[in-house]
């Protein structure tokens, strides 16, 4: 006897016939997706109103309290103390504010932080001249405001020292209060110098380049204003001095941190507790003051919350995705055939037919199926006469190769939504067909089956299919081929 048995090792997927069953199921997941393409927006927007609320009330807080001035708070922490105490308390604020500007000028300071004994000066020398009587001081006067202007300086900063505060540039650019006046060579020429402290690594061809630039720049202006003139760069010189200036500076400076440091620090032994408490009311208003004019953002604009159309599509998408993530986790997990092909491979026997028919759907489950998708994917396969006139066909056909009129269908995950469909498969046939439920029938019953067909549906669980074929595979029963039935 043929005994085609095929253990089921794992569980198979048919996409294409998942991707179909997936758009059947199209009003569901569209259901799915204006639900959390409103969920979603409308929970950030409750996220952004909160937020919103929140600004607006510490804005409301810090304009309550601005309305109170710096000058105000300050009094108002030093109103305890006596006229004297306050003078020794503002006067500790002063030196420890007068000790810590100081200090971040030493650090940050680049004049004072190049090495003075062994310092790169750039020189460019000028040369200014005019046969038409124009005032040589007045010429000098506006080449030198020129190149001292918050353009030049900004433009100088970017080639040496990007992000530095324009104070730390201008010492830098030492053109007449440093340097030697400007030399006067002869009646209408004049020699003048432009000095420019460099960090090592800085581009001095550049640095000319710009100075360059800046004094043809120039030209025409102070020409048409002072006196017409010519001017050229006569000589430019790269070369490490000493720098006495920047010496004198710093040793002035530290002279002065040490002094007020020496005299703070017995000013401020001498406070009373009531004093230190208002002293340190007094340093952080300050602060707070020093940050607030130093900052040069004006106050933002709070946004106000809004319903986002990119959330509402986001929440879309994310709707179709959690669908099709939670619908093919459970495809899974119930390991079901899904699909004619997926029995025929499972069985490991020819497909002697496939049947299906649609059901005219009420309420919930209408959000499952769709009459449209149906028709379109399987409309060469909905005419269920012709179906079950080609089935009857090939049992038959297979029977009587096989020398039997009888056969016994074995049906595994086939309920009573099937039961139309088994009644017109054995009523229109001419053998002699029994049916054995193999889900809940005796193991008995199987028995005597002899020649059999497999009889499996969407809902067949793929471990009752494998128990089925090793029972099946135990009684020798001959498997003729499997019929698949489906409902939409």
């Amino acid at each position: 006897m043929d005994n085609n048995y095929n253990p089921i090792k794992e569980f198979e997927i048919d996409l294409k016939d998942l991707f179909r069953k997936f758009l059947m199921q199209w009003k569901a997941v569209l259901l799915v997706c204006i639900l959390t393409g409103l969920l979603i927006p409308s929970a950030m927007y409750s996220k952004d109103k909160a937020a919103y609320d929140a600004a607006l009330a510490d804005r409301a807080a810090a304009e309550e309290a601005s309305l109170k001035t710096s000058e105000e708070r300050i009094e108002a922490a030093l109103e305890p103390l006596s006229a004297t105490d306050r003078k020794a308390v503002l006067l500790v604020a002063e030196q420890q504010e007068f000790i810590a500007e100081q200090q971040d000028y030493i650090n940050n300071s680049i004049l004072l932080n190049e090495n003075p004994a062994n310092q790169r000066t750039l020189t460019m020398y000028y040369l200014i001249s005019s046969d038409s009587g124009a005032d040589m001081k007045a010429l000098v006067d506006a080449y030198d405001a020129g190149l001292r202007d918050d353009s030049f300086m900004g433009s100088l900063r970017d080639e040496i020292a990007p992000g530095k505060e324009l104070g730390y540039i201008y010492e830098l650019v030492n053109n007449k209060y440093i340097a030697e006046d400007p030399e006067y060579t002869a009646a209408g020429t004049v020699l003048f110098p432009v000095k420019i402290v460099l960090p090592e690594d800085s581009d001095a061809e550049a640095v000319t380049a710009l100075v360059d630039s800046t004094a043809k720049e120039l030209h025409s202006s102070i020409d048409s204003r002072v006196g017409s003139h010519s001017i050229c760069n006569y000589k430019t010189e790269d070369a490490h001095v000493f720098n006495s200036y920047a010496v004198d500076r710093k040793s002035s400076i530290m002279n002065s941190i040490n002094n007020v440091s020496a005299s703070l620090k017995n000013t401020k032994s001498a406070l009373s507790p009531d004093q230190q408490k208002a002293l340190e009311a007094v340093l952080a208003e300050r602060s707070v003051a020093d940050e607030q004019l130093n900052s040069s953002e004006p106050d933002t604009e709070i946004e106000k919350p809004r319903f986002s159309i990119k959330y509402v599509l986001f929440g879309f998408i994310l709707g179709a995705f959690l669908y099709a993530v939670v619908w093919c986790a459970m495809i899974v997990h119930r390991k079901e055939v899904s699909s004619a092909a997926s029995a025929q491979r499972y069985t490991g026997v020819r497909l002697l037919g496939e049947l299906y028919s649609i059901k005219d759907h009420r309420g919930l489950s209408a959000l499952f199926a769709s009459r449209a998708v149906v028709r379109w994917f399987y409309r060469d396969k909905l005419d269920t006469d012709k179906q079950l006139r080609a089935l009857s066909s090939a049992i038959e056909a297979v029977c009587a190769h096989r020398g039997t009129d009888r056969l016994t269908l074995l049906l595994s995950g086939v309920d009573s939504r099937f039961d139309d469909l088994i009644k017109r498969i054995t009523e229109g046939s001419s053998l002699s067909i029994e049916l054995v439920d193999t889900d809940t029938a005796a193991e008995s019953l199987m028995a005597s089956a002899g020649h059999a067909a497999y009889v499996l549906s969407s809902r067949t669980s793929v471990e009752n299919l494998r128990s089925m074929m090793i029972v099946a595979n135990g009684y020798e029963i001959s498997p003729l081929g499997t019929i698949y039935l489906e409902d939409f």
